[in-house]
């Protein structure tokens, strides 16, 4: 269990920057249009893998 904490912890330091840039760049529109189009993309390329397969 101390294992799995260390990892959340880890994990916790590695995402804070990019956390804190979010929370102050919350209300940009080009953010929210890039999320969009990179979750598109990201599902489109899964998809299309799984698909395959």
């Amino acid at each position: 269990m101390n294992f799995l904490l260390k990892i959340y912890k880890w994990f916790e330091k590695l995402i804070q920057p990019l956390h804190d840039w979010i929370l102050e760049n919350h209300g940009n529109p080009l953010l929210w249009i890039g999320v969009f189009i990179g979750s598109v993309l990201i599902f489109s390329f899964v998809y299309d893998r799984l698909r395959k397969e």
